[in-house]
């Protein structure tokens, strides 16, 4: 962690970065390599949709939400299942987007 937040930091003083973030952190990980860091960490990339929603009870959220830090969801359409594989979710997603006016890949988005 220290050698690879000097790395970071060293890439954000040369201009070389604006800003570094991180994918798939856990809140330990996160707080270790922030710990090694002077500039801010900016994100934390993580799984996140409506078929990946265990960020909401693994401390994954929680963490960003105690800490400031705007998580950036990937794979929001579920790896493309959200909008190709019929399923319950899906069904619901349908639902919405009909009264929405709008398509299910919007409304899984928005979520």
């Amino acid at each position: 962690a220290a050698e690879t937040g000097a790395a970071l930091d060293a890439l954000v003083a040369s201009g070389k970065i604006r800003a570094a973030g991180v994918s798939n952190f856990r809140p330990w990980d996160w707080d270790l390599l922030q710990a090694n860091m002077t500039n801010p960490l900016a994100t934390n990339q993580i799984e996140l949709s409506l078929s990946a929603r265990q960020s909401y009870t693994n401390g994954d959220l929680a963490h960003a939400q105690q800490h400031h830090i705007r998580p950036m969801a990937w794979s929001p359409l579920g790896g493309g299942s959200l909008m190709t594989e019929p399923s319950a979710v899906a069904g619901k997603l349908d639902t919405v987007a009909q009264a929405q006016g709008v398509d299910r890949a919007a409304v899984a988005v928005a979520w």
